[in-house]
Formats: structure tokens, C-alpha cells, sequence
């Protein structure tokens, strides 16, 4: 196994080392403009690079996508480096913003957006890079699409084939179809011996619970969910009382159903303080906080290593993104009062 994870793991303990503290990223949210915090980020080797080529330099826009850029730099030069061994999980982890790419390909072609206008989209990818998704996006149609998902193999190939089966039955689906066809893949990989199984497994169970309570508590705010859009895979989150909390049609009351969940530290706010977005983070805290619990416990040269810093990075550019259109909304509204 150390042959496979050697270099790899050391390159992800050298991204881990580059973090920022949260001390740091608090007197980040102090800076008093955009412009201030793209220039702050410029000096700093992980987000140079992408910072001082911003198509929208001293904006939140041209910072968020910068970031985004960022974090796709880190996937891809994991993945380049990752034998067919460990992109067995990479691919499965790195999914969701392959999928994310792959939803806003198969929107825009429902809404006859022009296929020239996709790439703006894609400003982070999973292990689909710029140039595949180009190719998927010139095929034009569903059919050739998911034609060329198939020749992937792994996990798009299955992928493709449910997305075939979904556009013809029922194209709005096809988005959940997608989705659920990961989680159940990455479910029956975990189940497989070993101890990157077991490792992946894990972390996995951890991030669909927190994608499962995020996705009912939204369904609950929205006035009261589907039962149907459970992803398999997790731990702790049953689908029972799942359904009882996308079923409340308040976010308060959903939230008193979190009580028996892993994440009912969040079910004791009291209902004046709930804004939803604190909510949502609070549930990627908990997941991370669990998650460095396994991280600890995880063999050393082993998939948890890279698991758990592209999980630190992510959260990273999410806290990043928050802070530059944190500072752009202060900005306007010192703007607005002064004028």
C-alpha cells in the first residue's frame, strides 16, 4: 500500500501545512475590501497563481471563481499523480463536482443554452477536466452523452446508463437520478474488504449524513419535503427520521426533530436565532469534526490522509468564498449609507 500513498500523502500533508488558521481567517474577514483580501491571497503560494489571473480582479465574482480555480488545481494534482488504486476512491470522492458539471451541462441543454457559453461553469472540476467536459458538451445530445459517459466506464459508465433510462421516463428526475447513482456506487464500494474500504466508508458515511440533514432541513423551509431523494450510504441519519424532518414545513420545527441525529447540538438553538445559512454550516462543522476523529485513527498511508485534506481545502475555499462576498456586502452598504 505505501508504494500507492508515499508521494501522495506527503504532497496532501504539504497542502494541510499551507491552511489557514482560524485566527487567520477571521482577520481576513476584517479586511476592509475584496480588493484587500485578493491581494492578501495573492502573496500566499496555494492561491497566488490564480489570484493575480482573476478575469475580475478586486471583485467577489472574480475571487470566487479564483478560489474555485484554486481548489481545482488541488484535486487535479492529486489525481495526476494517483495510480488506478487510489482514483478508485478519488473518482468516487471527488463525484459530486463532476455531477455538479455534469447537472449544469444537461440544465443548460434543457433550457437550449448555447453550448459556447457552458465553459464559465466550469470553473472547478472533479476528475473531468475542462477539455472532457467540452467534448461531453459537443455531443449534443443526451443519448451521445451518456454514449460517452458509458465509454468511461466505473462509475460514469453507470452514471451514463441511469441517466439514459431516467431522460426518457422523466427528464426532471434525471439531476436526482444522477446523484443517487453515486451514493450507491461509493456505498458498495465501501462495503468491499480492506482497509481503504472501511477507511472511505467512513468518511463517506459521515459527508451523506450531513448532505441528507442539509438537504431535508432545505426541503422543511421550503414548506415540507419529497420522501424520495434519501441518499443511501450513511450512518447515523436513518431515512425514518429523515422523513420526519423534510416533512415539518418549518425550519424550526425541523430542526427539534434533529435531536435524535448526529447533529443535535443544533437542534438546541432557540427558534428566534435560526438563520438558515448557520445552520447549513454548522452541519459541514459537525461532519468535520467527526471526520478528524478518523483522520487520527486512520492508517497513515492509507486513503484517509488525502480523504481528509481535500476535506480541509474544500472547506477552506467555502470559508474563503463566504468572507469576499461577506466584504463586497459591507462594502455596499457603507456605499449606500454615505451616498
Amino acid at each position: 500500500m505505501s508504494s500507492s500513498y508515499d508521494y501522495l500523502n506527503a504532497r496532501a500533508k504539504a497542502i494541510k501545512g499551507t491552511l489557514f488558521a482560524p485566527r487567520t481567517l477571521i482577520e481576513l474577514a476584517r479586511l476592509e475590501s475584496v480588493s484587500m483580501l485578493v491581494e492578501a491571497l495573492a502573496v500566499q503560494p496555494a492561491y497566488a497563481s490564480e489570484m493575480r489571473a482573476a478575469d475580475l480582479p478586486g471583485t467577489a465574482a472574480g475571487c470566487d471563481r479564483a478560489l474555485m480555480r484554486s481548489l481545482s488545481a488541488t484535486f487535479h494534482g492529486l489525481w495526476a499523480r494517483a495510480d488506478t488504486a487510489v482514483r478508485r476512491w478519488l473518482e468516487l470522492w471527488l463525484a459530486p463536482w463532476d455531477l455538479m458539471n455534469l447537472q449544469a451541462l444537461f440544465r443548460a441543454w434543457r433550457s437550449e443554452t448555447p453550448v459556447e457559453t457552458l465553459g464559465a461553469m466550469w470553473t472547478t472540476e472533479g476528475t473531468l477536466s475542462r477539455a472532457d467536459l467540452t467534448r461531453l458538451a459537443a455531443s449534443g445530445t443526451v443519448e451521445m452523452l451518456t454514449s460517452q459517459l458509458r465509454s468511461r466506464g466505473s462509475l460514469f459508465a453507470a452514471i451514463g446508463h441511469r441517466m439514459r433510462l431516467a431522460a426518457a421516463e422523466s427528464p426532471r428526475r434525471v439531476e436526482d437520478v444522477m446523484t443517487l447513482t453515486w451514493a450507491e456506487a461509493a456505498s458498495v464500494e465501501g462495503r468491499q474488504p480492506g482497509s481503504d474500504a472501511e477507511t472511505f466508508a467512513h468518511f463517506f458515511a459521515w459527508e451523506i449524513d450531513g448532505r441528507n440533514a442539509r438537504n431535508a432541513l432545505r426541503l422543511a423551509r421550503d414548506g415540507g419535503g419529497d420522501a424520495s431523494f434519501f441518499l443511501p450510504g450513511g450512518g447515523r441519519l436513518t431515512r425514518s427520521r429523515w422523513e420526519q424532518i423534510a416533512g415539518q414545513t418549518r425550519l424550526q420545527d425541523a430542526l427539534l426533530r434533529l435531536a435524535e441525529t448526529p447533529f443535535a447540538e443544533l437542534a438546541r438553538r432557540r427558534a428566534g436565532e435560526i438563520v438558515a445559512d448557520d445552520v447549513d454550516r454548522g452541519i459541514r462543522q459537525v461532519v468535520l469534526d467527526r471526520c478528524a476523529e478518523l483522520y487520527r485513527r486512520s492508517d497513515p498511508l492509507g486513503i484517509g490522509v488525502l480523504l481528509r485534506v481535500l476535506q480541509l481545502k474544500t472547506n477552506e475555499v467555502e470559508n474563503l468564498r463566504v468572507i469576499a462576498y461577506g466584504l463586497d456586502d459591507a462594502c455596499r452598504r457603507d456605499s449606500s449609507r454615505s451616498s
